[in-house]
């Protein structure tokens, strides 16, 4: 039911997207996000901050941002949320049509949000009153997830597979090397973007997803190749389904750890009083 489900919705997106007047980026939060996820996470836009981030500088945005509901939303001059890398779960770059350019912009997007660090997790059970608990989540937590949904694109996957490699290239963006096993691959975070959904056209994956195509002996054959290309008129929305839905288990059972964020807490005065 479900892989039907979402074949029908991926045609019918694009449908909607040559005659409807609504925007790609409204389509895919309230035809998809809303529906599959908007009782568990909160669908929006806007920005993202980390423990680092300035009051004033140029943060990063986003079209669509799924993030847990616990999470804090600050309100900065009136504009649309902004969000703690903590709270959010995936970020995704909406498209109306996949091109070399626009890979170009997603992956640039992608990096920046990348470079947030998610340092303000904390596994459920462990006591912030323990100054030995170490700040900071798993290496697979460290970033957050970036998906580029594109409701055209070229009917060859691996076109776009090398407009991403070239933009990659053109913006020093170094892969890292996987190690042989997924469960290996599982700890190693992408450097920029996380998969590529072209609607009616098909997907590339990061392969360090824990339900990935291949197993272990196919990855060793490819000689530490890291992306899975499918070329398909289905199955680009159930694949986006189950890496969301990934993210989202990955992150389920931390809580955020303020510490980080108290370097910028500095009192004039402080002292102890009887």
């Amino acid at each position: 039911m479900l892989v039907d489900h979402l074949a029908k919705l991926e045609k019918q997106l694009q449908v909607w997207s040559d005659a409807d007047s609504a925007t790609p980026r409204d389509l895919m939060s309230v035809e998809f996000c809303q529906p599959m996820f908007g009782t568990e996470l909160v669908v929006s836009s806007g920005r993202v901050v980390d423990c680092q981030s300035k009051p004033q500088a140029q943060h990063v945005e986003a079209d669509i941002l799924l993030s847990r509901a616990s999470g804090p939303r600050i309100d900065i001059d009136g504009l649309s949320d902004c969000l703690l890398a903590e709270s959010v779960v995936a970020a995704i770059t909406v498209l109306p049509r996949l091109d070399v350019d626009s890979m170009a912009s997603a992956v640039t997007s992608a990096r920046a949000l990348k470079a947030l660090r998610r340092t303000g997790l904390l596994r459920s059970g462990a006591s912030l009153a323990d100054p030995a608990q170490p700040i900071g989540p798993d290496d697979a937590l460290a970033s957050i997830p970036c998906y580029v949904v594109a409701f055209d694109g070229p009917a060859d996957m691996a076109l776009a597979h090398i407009w991403l490699k070239t933009a990659y290239r053109l913006q020093g963006i170094a892969e890292p090397d996987l190690p042989p096993t997924g469960k290996e691959r599982q700890r190693v975070a992408s450097p920029a973007v996380d998969g590529v959904f072209v609607l009616g056209r098909g997907h590339l994956n990061f392969d360090n997803m824990p339900l990935g195509f291949f197993d272990d002996a196919s990855r060793q054959a490819a000689f530490g190749a890291c992306w899975s290309l499918a070329s398909t008129e289905t199955g680009s929305l159930m694949s986006l389904f189950v890496q969301i839905n990934m993210a989202a288990t990955a992150l389920a059972g931390t809580r955020l750890d303020p510490r980080p964020y108290l370097h910028h807490l500095t009192p004039p005065t402080v002292r102890l009083g009887n």
